[in-house]
């Protein structure tokens, strides 16, 4: 209990794959990008929406579909345009269609 933990359907083989372009590429690209800071933050540029906001759960659309933040007194500190920063205890990350 108290640890982070992403759940993903897919196999959890290791893939090194090779970068074609830089990461501020990838942005300007109108992709969805997301950075995990422990189990405390989650950073996520591309968001089209806010669909449901919970005490225990934020599901946030994005042009690739859904994602799902689990946890526990999960707050949105900023929402401006395309960004948006959920903080609280993140005990699991969804992404579905």
């Amino acid at each position: 209990m108290g640890k982070f933990r992403f759940t993903s359907n897919k196999d959890n083989k290791l893939r090194l794959l090779k970068c074609a372009r830089p990461v501020e590429n990838v942005r300007s690209m109108g992709k969805t990008h997301i950075e995990i800071f422990s189990n405390k933050e989650i950073d996520l540029e591309g968001c089209k929406g806010i669909d449901e906001f919970k005490n225990d759960y934020v599901k946030i659309k994005t042009a690739e579909g859904y994602i799902t933040v689990f946890g526990e007194a999960l707050d949105i500190p900023v929402f401006d345009g395309s960004f948006i920063t959920v903080t609280g205890k993140i005990d699991s990350v969804d992404f579905y269609r």
